[in-house]
């Protein structure tokens, strides 16, 4: 798969821009708020459906304007030509259109063009809660298997539904106890699979990791990704009994699947505790080079790897490490501030690559290698 086209239109800071890619490697440069994120943000809603950044679509369009429009033009490995567009108006119902035909399901399109997203606020990963690590596998696995999309889109709507009972039970101070083990037995038909499909990817996940870290920082230190959840320990027909009382007071579902967190170590000690920002910023980028590879390895497919603010919390050594391993027959989008030191780094790797030059959210130059 590779992009040749990209037009995005009210799109962020981004009135009017038209993209024309001929390399593998592709780098945006500026100084910050220009618009270099926002062109991998556009590249990855394309391939996603939705913002990398931004889950609420009316923050997306530009500023006193009423809809964005993107549009990406692309091969695939017979050369057949792909047309991508979504349609988003302001306060309005998302189009997603692949070669003029509309999509009835958004979801039927992930998966078809998938990619990989690295950029700073992947710290978060390690220094916030649950909730992002889930989001994380999630996308992983959403991109490589439809049936565990469609199971996780249903299990999450339920969720919300057993919930908003809860919260009526509250409210009316009165419970139908019968209606909520109805939701229940709709969650324990589904949560299992779930709970497999994500057991058996952590550990594929893990050792593909430990390989990168080790090319990226030429040591060994030992990094672990840990599975942790409920049905590890118990059956969740059992969990939710147990936690009925709880659940009614609280309000929410206090058991399941969707409390599943991930553990990172390293040399068996947290990483958010022990690890420096540089040990820390290796294990996300070898995090992520790791779900690249589980998804090439399990689509058979190569997905689009973009990496924003290349050089953010890197030395120069790993800055290095990190180009020498970039896969070499895959698309790759770098955004970062310095031009002539995303250059120098290209060529001492010799890279093939194009660089565009932009200003307050407009490309002012291209160069190629």
């Amino acid at each position: 798969m590779q992009f040749h086209q990209l037009q995005i239109i009210q799109f962020k800071n981004h009135s009017q821009t038209l993209l024309k890619f001929d390399k593998k490697i592709i780098c945006f440069t500026g100084l910050n708020g220009v618009g270099k994120t926002n062109i991998l943000d556009a590249i990855y809603y394309l391939c996603i459906s939705k913002s990398y950044f931004n889950t609420n679509d009316n923050l997306n369009v530009l500023h006193e304007h009423d809809f964005f429009r993107l549009m990406g033009k692309l091969s695939n490995n017979n050369n057949d030509v792909i047309e991508i567009v979504c349609k988003q108006p302001l306060n309005g119902k998302k189009e997603f259109l692949l070669n003029q035909s509309v999509y009835e399901k958004i979801s039927e399109h992930i998966g078809k063009f998938p990619a990989v997203m690295i950029t700073p606020f992947d710290n978060e990963l390690i220094l916030e809660g649950a909730e992002l690590r889930r989001k994380f596998l999630d996308n992983l696995i959403s991109q490589t298997n439809s049936v565990y999309l469609e199971k996780l889109m249903a299990y999450n709507k339920i969720i919300l539904q057993r919930n908003a009972l809860l919260k009526q039970f509250a409210k009316q101070q009165k419970q139908n106890l019968e209606l909520l083990h109805t939701y229940d037995e709709q969650l324990i038909a589904i949560a299992p699979l779930i709970f497999s499909i994500r057991n058996k990817t952590i550990p594929l996940l893990q050792a593909i990791a430990q390989q990168k870290y080790a090319a990226l920082c030429n040591n060994n230190e030992q990094i672990t990704i840990t599975y942790e959840s409920d049905l590890k320990t118990a059956d969740f027909k059992i969990l939710l009994q147990a936690n009925l009382q709880k659940d009614l007071i609280t309000q929410r579902t206090n058991s399941g699947i969707h409390k599943d967190d991930l553990r990172f170590e390293m040399n068996h000690q947290p990483i958010k505790k022990f690890g420096s920002q540089g040990q820390q910023k290796s294990f996300i980028i070898s995090l992520k080079l790791a779900q690249f590879d589980f998804i090439k390895q399990t689509l058979n497919k190569n997905p689009f790897l973009l990496i924003d603010d290349f050089f953010d919390r890197l030395d120069a050594e790993r800055a290095d490490e990190l180009m020498k391993i970039l896969p070499a027959d895959s698309q790759i989008f770098i955004s970062d501030t310095d031009k002539n030191r995303l250059e120098k780094s290209l060529r001492k790797a010799n890279k093939d690559f194009e660089i565009f030059s932009l200003e307050k959210g407009k490309v002012v130059t291209m160069h190629q290698a």
